[in-house]
């Protein structure tokens, strides 16, 4: 039986690879960050579950989740936040504590699986040249910066540890909230651009990416290696705007095509009401930052070169799923 521990099963795509695990009979256990929130399910319930402090070394080497592991897949971490250090803080410093635990512990891992970003990596130059692993990296704000930052880490210890990084694109799937604002949108039919409606982007199934994880892990022509993870089609906002709406079965009332200033204006008042509340829901200047390139796109070949990596949901068909889970589930009414 494969003794594997995960980070951020609690997360949006952390709690899709935990179930994915748990189903495969793994003796599988769950490093809870202890200032997360307090997220209960049944398969939590059902497996060891070991709340720690990430950010403190001395409590990871003491800690018993590490007997015997083999695989380790560390997904937590932040993607909203206001300033450098808070990501820092989230995405740099547990992965530092956990190679770290890995090294002076001896364990003899068969894998250290980093879900990193295609932010780490930062938007392509154009349609014709998608992002690819040997493309330098130039991550565009903090996040995409923590992570790049986190992955280097990781690559420093690829000498005494079997790692392997991968870069999502962007992530759509039941139990996902920065989706459901679109599907919100389009259920008021209304059709807004922030300056981005002929911008490109990649994106990818959860269910798709979590096997794309899976098989990563457990090839040996992924060791020490960087990989984009991502659907094969890549398409404009409008694109995706126009499916949700046939999914969706509404028309829009309304089209609105903002300047891409309205969106500087928005970060900036985002970003002071997120000072002052400590919430980071709203649009804010890193955000900003995020959707204004051309071409967020990325390739996934050689994830299927290495280890057969191929999606098998269309994106029409990921995205129907994923409206039905929010209507069963009452997100959406």
């Amino acid at each position: 039986m494969k003794r594997v521990l995960i980070t951020g099963s609690r997360g949006f795509i952390g709690s899709h690879l935990l179930a994915e695990l748990y189903n495969m009979r793994t003796d599988v256990r769950c490093l809870l960050h202890a200032t997360g929130k307090n997220k209960n399910s049944f398969i939590h319930t059902q497996i060891k579950c070991f709340t720690i402090n990430l950010l403190d070394l001395n409590c990871l080497l003491n800690c018993d989740a590490f007997n015997d592991v083999q695989y380790i897949f560390h997904l937590t971490g932040i993607t909203k936040g206001l300033t450098k250090r808070q990501f820092f803080e989230a995405n740099v410093i547990p992965t530092r504590n956990l190679l770290e635990t890995v090294r002076l512990r001896n364990l003899r891992l068969q894998r250290f699986v980093f879900l990193s970003s295609q932010a780490a990596g930062g938007p392509a130059t154009s349609l014709d040249l998608p992002k690819t692993p040997d493309d330098p990296s130039a991550p565009i704000e903090y996040y995409g910066c923590s992570k790049l930052e986190a992955e280097l880490l990781v690559k420093k210890y690829s000498r005494i540890i079997p790692i392997t990084i991968l870069r999502p694109s962007a992530v759509y799937g039941p139990g996902d909230r920065d989706f459901l604002k679109l599907f919100k949108m389009i259920n008021t039919r209304l059709q807004v651009f922030w300056g981005n409606k002929d911008n490109f982007l990649s994106i990818i199934f959860v269910k798709d990416l979590i096997d794309g994880i899976l098989k990563a892990t457990f090839s040996e022509n992924s060791i020490g290696k960087t990989y984009y993870l991502c659907n094969d089609i890549s398409l404009t906002w409008e694109d995706l705007i126009n499916i949700l709406f046939a999914i969706m079965e509404k028309r829009p009332l309304f089209t609105i095509n903002l300047p891409s200033f309205v969106a500087d204006i928005s970060g900036y008042f985002g970003q002071l009401y997120s000072l002052i509340t400590k919430k980071h829901e709203l649009l804010n200047l890193q955000k900003v930052k995020l959707g204004k390139p051309k071409y967020w796109i990325c390739s996934n070949q050689c994830a299927k070169e290495d280890f057969g990596f191929e999606t098998q949901y269309s994106i029409e068909d990921g995205l129907r799923i994923t409206f039905d889970w929010y209507k069963r589930n009452r997100w959406i009414k």
